[in-house]
């Protein structure tokens, strides 16, 4: 039965989208220790009397940022482990909720 068994491959996070534009240095690609087959989002969403509840998890993280002195985003790979254990953070749908949860805010004027 050992013979039966195939290698599970790593799930690789290129540094190009799917577009083909890249997000990030060729260097700093990231994987995870086995493919998992389901995409590279995940989200739930709940719909309640009460409204709507909803989670995501965008591995490996929200930037792909790497500066010229290579300082990485804080979000750089801030949802990887979370991917790879299935996890999951809240997605905040309303402005309420959105101004309630926001750990800052930037403000564009031009």
């Amino acid at each position: 039965m050992s013979k039966w068994r195939l290698p599970a491959p790593n799930r690789p996070f290129p540094p190009k989208n799917f577009l083909g534009i890249p997000q990030t240095h060729p260097d700093a690609s990231l994987s995870i220790r086995i493919e998992q087959n389901r995409g590279t989002e995940n989200d739930m969403i709940v719909f309640t009397d009460d409204g709507i509840i909803s989670w995501e998890v965008a591995p490996p993280g929200q930037s792909g940022f790497i500066a010229p002195n290579g300082t990485k985003s804080p979000h750089y790979d801030d949802q990887l482990k979370m991917y790879e254990t299935f996890g999951k953070k809240r997605m905040w749908i309303t402005a309420e909720d959105v101004e309630k949860n926001k750990t800052s805010e930037v403000v564009l004027k031009y």
